[in-house]
């Protein structure tokens, strides 16, 4: 078994000034991989909620969709539907 960790939401809070990230966890079982905590989605990029808006500038979330676990999957070669 294999377990790789994603990094889905870089994040930089304004207080305390720490840069942290938010694990996803690929693991590849039997059956096939199985993604643990998305994170954000490509929707939270493209049309924010007004609490995602909040928590993005709250917690200094970057607003780059290629740190997606859909977009993070497919430069990996794996077909996103397929985990």
């Amino acid at each position: 078994m294999e377990i790789r960790i994603l990094s889905c939401a870089p994040m930089h809070p304004w207080f305390p000034r720490w840069r942290l990230g938010a694990p996803c966890l690929l693991v590849d079982t039997d059956p096939g991989p199985v993604l643990v905590d998305t994170g954000l989605g490509l929707h939270d990029f493209i049309r924010p909620s007004p609490r995602v808006r909040f928590f993005q500038w709250d917690f200094g979330i970057g607003r780059d969709p290629g740190c997606t676990a859909v977009k993070q999957l497919a430069r990996m070669g794996l077909d996103p539907i397929s985990v």
